[in-house]
């Protein structure tokens, strides 16, 4: 698990907040379970740059993933993000602003309220005192679907000389019997406000092949 505690400008590292909320926020997953019957898709920004260890297809401006990549991801890469989208292309030595996909198998998440997950996540997260909430865990809609949104934030080091107070911004589904978790990781001030791309990759989420719910 990687613990956060402070963000200066000097790290090399690309989305470390980001990856560490992942790890924070995971549960053990549950790899019994009916093949995916779904897809994902994703516009990604001008001049942001798509990195992913998962089996998927960036062309031009648009992500995509279909069922078979999804069932494939979950079976291989559980616990690792499907993809990530970074503002800023690496190798750099600045905080990036990153924009990714976690998803989660689990059965026992089937059926359950998107609200009551994410508050048991965040709950989680803010324990090992690396992060602290922003906005608490509320009701929202993504992709045609009720999902819950909550903001994190990671206070630096009051002795780091040159740090960024990075914000994580949560959104969870859940799609049968998977957990579908985005986080998005910027900081309030230029250059590193990212809140327009970010709102706009959101907008653009479509599951192909999950029925929308009420």
């Amino acid at each position: 698990m990687i613990a956060i505690v402070s963000m200066p400008r000097a790290m090399r590292v690309s989305g470390l907040v980001f990856g560490a909320t992942l790890t924070l926020l995971l549960v053990a997953c549950d790899n019994e379970a009916p093949t995916v019957g779904f897809g994902l898709q994703v516009q990604k920004p001008a001049g942001w740059t798509y990195v992913s260890g998962s089996p998927g297809a960036a062309r031009d401006d648009r992500v995509s993933y279909d069922a078979d990549a999804i069932e494939r991801a979950l079976a291989t890469h559980a616990g690792a993000p499907l993809f990530a989208l970074l503002k800023r292309a690496p190798p750099q030595g600045d905080f990036n602003p990153t924009f990714g996909i976690n998803l989660e198998r689990d059965a026992g998440a089937r059926g359950k309220a998107p609200l009551a997950l994410l508050r048991a996540r965040v709950a989680q997260a803010t324990a090992h005192g690396a992060f602290s909430v922003s906005v608490a865990p509320a009701l929202t809609r993504v992709a045609g679907r009720v999902a819950a949104h909550a903001e994190l934030r990671a206070e630096p080091r009051t002795d780091a000389a040159a740090a960024i107070t990075a914000r994580v911004r949560l959104h969870l589904m859940v799609v049968d019997d998977v957990i579908v978790l985005a986080a998005a990781t910027d900081a309030p001030s230029a250059p590193d406000d990212a809140s327009h791309e970010f709102e706009a990759i959101l907008d653009s989420l479509r599951l192909p092949g999950a029925a929308p719910t009420p």
